[in-house]
């Protein structure tokens, strides 16, 4: 609901020293990374600013920023992009219109990260 204090699935899981990880949108495609090898964080959506200064306390130099592929997923990209742009290098991988990482075989999935920009 609007206004609620939604935290960052995965902070918990993550490896403390890992400078890479991969932003989301929902908890299941967290997860699905994390089955294929990469450490992810869920947003439970397109974020606000109460996750950004939870984003800001963690080691991550690195974000992935991989959020679905419809207007929503692009609107979050942007924000996010410049969100945390003075905090860590960010990257982003461009969903295909109207997918989201759990669309994704793991192959197509890696040629989307290796592709990232």
């Amino acid at each position: 609901p609007t206004g609620t204090k939604k935290p960052v699935y995965g902070i918990y899981e993550i490896d403390p020293n890992t400078k890479t990880a991969i932003l989301c949108e929902s908890c299941i495609n967290a997860i699905t990374a994390w089955t294929w090898g990469y450490q992810a964080l869920a947003l439970f959506g397109t974020g606000n600013t109460y996750q950004l200064e939870i984003l800001k306390q963690l080691n991550i130099r690195n974000y992935v920023l991989c959020f679905d592929g419809d207007e929503a997923g692009r609107k979050a990209t942007e924000k996010m992009k410049r969100w945390l742009q003075d905090i860590a290098f960010v990257d982003v991988i461009h969903m295909p219109e109207g997918k989201d990482l759990n669309d994704c075989t793991k192959e197509e999935f890696d040629t989307l990260y290796a592709n990232r920009e």
